[in-house]
């Protein structure tokens, strides 16, 4: 239990660092599964368009 209270005093001592830290892995994230999706779908479309 001592290290979960390390992290977390770390983790709040420098908010702004955290929150960049945050966005950075959630941004990259998305991009990963949007571009992973995009190009499984430009690889095997679909077998009938309809309208």
């Amino acid at each position: 239990m001592k290290y979960l209270r390390l992290i977390f005093r770390n983790v709040v001592r420098n908010r702004r660092r955290t929150i960049l830290t945050v966005l950075s892995i959630t941004m990259s994230l998305f991009l990963i599964s949007t571009l992973k999706t995009l190009l499984d779908e430009l690889e095997n479309p679909p077998a009938t368009i309809r309208f």
